[in-house]
């Protein structure tokens, strides 16, 4: 396997290419391990690819995954917390709803693999 996976205290992200019984087994490790197997949202997808995307794995801890450089405080994420469904989510997106904004962090070498 090679590729970018961000463990944080707001979740995981993570963006890698490798064989199909690696991702069988990275889809077992994420499903039976204690801290991510109950996540209810958490999606993974998967595509075909010809070459690694990757040159090397990278695994890090980050205490933000996305890092906004200004320091947010628990009751602020709870006052503003909104969670919404998957599919409305998706609904969004395919509409492309006026009300909202969608931020896309991957830099633009994670966009085009």
């Amino acid at each position: 396997m090679r590729g970018r996976i961000y463990i944080g205290e707001e979740g995981i992200s993570a963006t890698v290419s490798c064989n199909i019984g690696q991702l069988l087994a990275y889809k077992n490790f994420l499903n039976t391990n204690q801290y991510f197997k109950d996540i209810p949202d958490i999606e993974i997808k998967a595509r075909s690819i010809k070459t690694h995307g990757f040159e090397k794995m990278i695994v890090k801890y980050r205490k933000e995954i996305v890092a906004l450089g200004v320091t947010v405080k628990q009751k602020d994420i709870e006052k503003a917390y909104k969670k919404i469904p998957i599919q409305d989510f998706k609904n969004i997106i395919e509409t492309q709803d006026a009300g909202y904004e969608i931020l896309d962090m991957r830099n633009s070498y994670e966009y085009h693999l």
